[in-house]
């Protein structure tokens, strides 16, 4: 099952972008979890595949955000969500995949799902066995 975990506090953004998210999987008929980034659901990265991450959170600032997801995971594909273009520079530092600006299109989307999802995400080897570490074990 496919991890996903989504970085976003605004209600609007984060159904917005669960509903991109369930009907690209359908179509591909590829089974995913979905996490959104909560107090309940800690600052650990290690489980995921995915992260979308919005770069003006409430809570956190998404560029030490992602600094942090990349010191834990640096092999995992982070795609920055945001309002504004001007911080597509920034997202160079925390190595993210792609940039997509708000409100998502469909189509932006659909390249994202096919380049970074079906592409890179697809290619990595993992494997979690709990009785070994309770995290992803990359190949």
């Amino acid at each position: 099952m496919f991890q996903i975990l989504i970085c976003e506090d605004h209600l609007e953004d984060i159904k917005h972008l669960s509903h991109l998210i369930h009907d690209a999987f359908a179509q591909e008929n590829i089974s995913y979890h979905l996490t959104i980034l909560n107090e309940k659901s800690g600052l650990d990265f290690k489980n995921y595949d995915l992260i979308f991450l919005d770069i003006q959170l409430t809570s956190y600032n998404g560029i030490q955000l992602g600094h942090l997801i990349r010191r834990q995971c640096p092999k995992i594909p982070i795609i920055i969500t945001s309002l504004y273009a001007e911080y597509l520079q920034q997202g160079y530092l925390i190595e993210a995949k792609r940039y997509l600006l708000k409100p998502i299109s469909f189509l932006d989307f659909q390249r994202v799902f096919y380049d970074v999802i079906l592409g890179d995400c697809k290619q990595q080897k993992a494997l979690t066995d709990l009785r070994i570490s309770p995290y992803k074990i990359y190949s």
